[in-house]
């Protein structure tokens, strides 16, 4: 039976608990044990590898890795050269650098022509961003390169935290009973007792474990009621992103891209206060968790990878520090040929702990993999490290027997007389040794070993030059100049063509971040309220969220991200445009300074400056029926413009007829006062010319009369 068939698929309420759990731990995480075996000891070994574990061997009797040096006894661990050149180490610090070296801020793009995408993706973008910083995606974004470099995948989990995020207060409507003016329950038709909605009701939580909200409020006779409490300090909730390792989830196996699959299955351990706390079970300790098996070890972070030099993982934890601890099993699951709401079930091997319909979206799942190199029918991506991790060893061992060698040549055998009375020999030097010495028979003689050949250090060169071609470790990998009087453009083309290898891993990393900007949006539909939405998005794009809420909430409009907006603005590229735009007198000097030092150009300019910015708002404002009246300082001209535009849209004639009538007489009075200033202004202009006019003439004699030019004492000629 395939595990997608619908026979395996229990309906919610139509199945025990034992076969729900039977179903997410046996059918289909166990059920994968065989298959997933090979890529466990794979990851475990890569671990290792970047760790500089080198010298460990996995024993299939034994079943995980061990260090060589356990078979030893105490006087071969002295002279035995168990030397590490970690090369694939180097090669992890320099690719997970280029990985990322800028870091990965997605925008949003309208996915159609149409207006309402438009719309949407300037509503998203500041939205996307200012998640992006809170949630510190860029750590983590560097701990999926970790994970993605080392091991050749990871996992991006996109979840909803109600405990983290702003505190509120708990404030919500409620239902209270009516009574009459004797205090008796009021009935409605059908005997039942009635009711009213009350808004803006305080809750608390009641004590004793069960955290259930409990309303604030009691009602009087007469339908009236009274408030009996403050609300309780509660957090809003928030997106959060957990980055896994490749092993921690198992899907379907459907010959589809994970985002497509069917359903996916989390494993972690988790204490059991902590189950206690959040679903109120109570769920026994599991003996022998972190133990069981090397998938544990790494999920539960034992540091069974260790140190370049010292075995630290057999004390890195006790048995101590693992008590308390349960394993768990969260399962979400798609919509079957439409005739659910998906599913969403968590468990331990024991207890169910949630199981119901998808508690975000039919179609939510919370996880993207990351691959670094991507393979036909494998359940994780592939890393370089596995193929150097051979060539790495064998270099090792090369090493380590040169350096033995090299021992050997400076502390040699000895052939010792037998009857020369030399008991004991020494390196230290200037000593003086007394001894018989026979005829004809050396009292001490050392036994020269043979000269290494010339091919033991050849293979030595081949191995690291293997290990730079895989790597792509050549001259130019990390900007090293490779004559003394290299150009930049050739360091620069050198780096380029290095770093081709990466190229696959850097776009899947943008194609998984688009696919979580789509979950975020999802999760955002769940969690926040428009007021989070306005006040996050800015003030001036409420009108827009406003308007495309409807749909946006609906899911009919599709956004994606692009990758452009990865590569940073330099301060070079920065003053490039605004020199442009200044020799093109696009923009003053005065604004030229103001962007240079602006966060980015795209928003600083933009038209209309401030009056833009207030015209957006008084958009906001009315649309949610507050009429605003134009005022003397706001530039008309832009106001009247982009009012002007907001309803020429399609949209507008989709709003309240009250609400278009106010846009329409805040349009008119704007024009008025428009026209107002224009006539002053013109009134002020013609006073001015005829001022000016007067102060050029020159004055007139008493009398009134201009004199001529006889009374001025001059002759005509």
């Amino acid at each position: 039976m395939a595990l997608t068939d619908r026979s395996d698929y229990p309906a919610i309420g139509a199945a025990t608990e034992e076969e729900i759990i039977d179903l997410w731990v046996q059918k289909r995480w166990v059920a994968q044990d065989s298959f997933h075996r090979p890529f466990i000891r794979q990851v475990e070994d890569s671990l290792r590898m970047v760790a500089g574990r080198h010298w460990d061997v996995f024993i299939e009797s034994e079943s995980r890795f061990v260090d060589v040096s356990r078979w030893m006894d105490e006087d071969e661990r002295k002279w035995r050269q168990r030397p590490v050149f970690n090369w694939i180490g180097y090669w992890y610090m320099i690719t997970h650098a280029k990985l990322t070296e800028n870091p990965p801020v997605l925008t949003w793009m309208p996915a159609s022509p149409d207006r309402s995408d438009s719309i949407l993706a300037s509503v998203m973008d500041p939205i996307f961003k200012y998640l992006w910083d809170v949630i510190g995606m860029n750590e983590k974004m560097d701990t999926l390169a970790r994970w993605d470099v080392a091991c050749g995948s990871g996992i991006i989990k996109s979840f909803w935290d109600p405990d983290a995020g702003s505190v509120m207060d708990a404030i919500g409507p409620a239902m209270v009973p009516m009574l009459d003016q004797q205090g008796i329950p009021m009935l409605n038709e059908m005997g039942m007792p009635q009711e009213q909605m009350v808004p803006g009701v305080p809750y608390q939580f009641a004590s004793g474990g069960e955290n259930e909200p409990v309303p604030m409020i009691e009602p009087l006779p007469g339908g009236q009621y009274q408030v009996t409490g403050d609300p309780a300090r509660i957090p809003r909730g928030q997106i959060n992103v957990h980055i896994l390792n490749p092993l921690s989830v198992r899907s379907s196996r459907e010959p589809v891209p994970h985002w497509e699959k069917q359903w996916d299955v989390e494993r972690t351990v988790m204490h059991v206060d902590e189950i206690k706390e959040r679903w109120g079970v109570e769920v026994e300790p599991e003996k022998g968790v972190g133990e069981d098996s090397t998938l544990d070890e790494i999920l539960f972070g034992l540091g069974n990878v260790g140190a370049s030099r010292q075995a630290i993982a057999a004390n890195f934890t006790g048995q101590k520090e693992r008590d308390g601890f349960a394993v768990i099993y969260e399962g979400w699951e798609r919509p079957r040929d439409g005739a659910d709401d998906g599913r969403h079930t968590v468990m331990t091997r024991t207890k169910l702990l949630e199981d119901g319909p998808n508690p975000i979206s039919p179609n939510f799942r919370p996880y993207q993999k990351v691959d670094f190199i991507a393979l036909p029918d494998r359940p994780m991506g592939k890393t370089p490290v596995e193929d150097l991790g051979p060539i790495n060893r064998a270099y090792n061992r090369g090493w380590g027997q040169i350096l033995e060698h090299r021992n050997l040549m400076t502390n040699p055998k000895w052939i010792v007389d037998s009857l020369s009375g030399i008991n004991e020999i020494t390196n230290r030097p200037g000593e003086v040794l007394t001894a018989l010495k026979r005829p004809g028979v050396h009292a001490l003689e050392a036994v020269q070993p043979p000269q290494l050949p010339q091919v033991v250090y050849e293979i030595q060169s081949m191995l690291k030059s293997e290990m730079q071609d895989i790597g792509s470790l050549r001259s130019g990998s990390e900007g090293r100049s490779p004559t003394y009087e290299a150009s930049g453009e050739l360091v620069k083309e050198l780096r380029f063509n290095d770093d081709r290898y990466i190229g696959p891993a850097g776009r899947r990393f943008v194609d998984g971040i688009a696919r979580m900007a789509y979950q975020w949006q999802e999760l955002l539909k769940f969690g926040w309220d428009d007021e989070q939405m306005i006040r996050v998005a800015g003030e001036s794009n409420a009108a827009r969220f406003i308007t495309v809420r409807p749909d946006m909430f609906q899911g009919r409009i599709h956004v994606k991200g692009v990758a452009e907006s990865m590569l940073p603005e330099g301060r070079g590229e920065r003053q490039q445009r605004l020199d442009f735009w200044l020799s093109a007198g696009l923009i003053s000097p005065r604004q030229y300074f103001d962007m240079f030092n602006h966060p980015h150009l795209g928003r600083a300019a933009r038209p209309g400056g401030v009056d833009a910015t207030m015209a957006e708002s008084e958009h906001s404002q009315m649309l949610r029926g507050m009429f605003v009246m134009p005022i003397e300082p706001h530039d008309d001209a832009v106001h009247i413009e982009l009012h002007r535009e907001f309803m020429a849209a399609p949209e507008f004639m989709e709003l309240d007829p009250n609400v278009q009538a106010m846009f329409f007489q805040h349009q008119q009075l704007h024009e008025q006062q428009q026209l107002q200033k224009l006539m002053r202004d013109q009134a002020l202009a013609m006073a001015l010319g005829v001022e000016e006019q007067a102060e050029g003439e020159e004055p007139s004699p008493a009398g009134g009369e201009s004199a001529g030019p006889e009374q001025a004492g001059t002759e005509e000629v």
